[in-house]
């Protein structure tokens, strides 16, 4: 048994929770928060025998997740979402991280499966998903593409990974760009972050070299090609969306 507590937020993800959950019978704790599910999600939860299955009304990401970080009792914790499996290799060096105790924080690998198969991640992921319980807090101010305040004192890193099943598609992609990509826009217009001419005309571009090149999606195949422009497109979006929030507060002479 790994002492860890895994924690999840949750809304109508029984497509992939089943299989989420069963990658994960070997933590000691499993905290699941919903925000509302309408679909199987709470009976499939609730049938794993080391799930934690709580409610709470939805926050934004970065505060719910906090949330179910604040629900947690091990001494050490772990976030994957729920398309997302970890995979035995990765239980096993967070299970030696903890067992060697030398470390308040261990970085891993995300590899998203995209049009049928794994994509290679060349790089451990810049977010911290497995700490110490205690020496993390997630950064309330930012609330799309939600981080960790870390207060420990050294992290460790493994290339072993969870796989992330929940963008198998370009249709699927890119509905979820067009969401993300709103909600980034408006906090980045909130923060008073400002938009130019230059950066939209740079942005694709540059996003695109730097993950089909810096980032290796080059190596695989046309999947990578693929993924290296819709990398591109959400940037741009963001962009643009950010470009129009201030045209719009010029119009109207705020």
């Amino acid at each position: 048994m790994i002492d860890a507590s895994v924690y999840m937020i949750t809304k109508n993800e029984e497509r992939f929770l089943a299989d989420t959950l069963a990658c994960l019978r070997d933590f000691a704790e499993v905290v699941v928060v919903d925000c509302g599910s309408t679909d199987r999600t709470p009976e499939i939860a609730r049938g794993f025998p080391n799930v934690r299955f709580l409610h709470h009304d939805w926050e934004g990401f970065a505060r719910q997740k906090q949330w179910a970080l604040d629900q947690c009792t091990r001494p050490w914790v772990v976030n994957v979402d729920a398309d997302e499996r970890v995979q035995p290799e990765l239980a096993e060096a967070i299970a030696k991280t903890i067992a060697e105790d030398r470390v308040d924080g261990l970085y891993f690998v995300i590899s998203d499966v995209f049009m049928g198969r794994p994509c290679r991640r060349w790089k451990v992921s810049g977010r911290l998903h497995c700490f110490r319980r205690g020496c993390g807090r997630y950064d309330l101010s930012n609330d799309v593409h939600e981080g960790i305040l870390f207060s420990g004192k050294a992290t460790a890193k493994t290339h072993a990974a969870v796989l992330h099943y929940g963008i198998p598609d370009v249709a699927t992609a890119v509905e979820k760009q067009n969401r993300y990509s709103t909600l980034r826009a408006q906090e980045k217009f909130r923060k008073g972050k400002r938009a130019s001419v230059a950066k939209l005309l740079a942005v694709r571009p540059f996003t695109f070299l730097a993950q089909y090149l810096g980032k290796g999606n080059w190596r695989d195949g046309w999947a990578g090609f693929v993924r290296a422009h819709l990398a591109a497109n959400y940037a741009f979006m963001k962009e643009a969306k950010l470009f129009a929030l201030w045209r719009e507060r010029t119009k109207d002479g705020r």
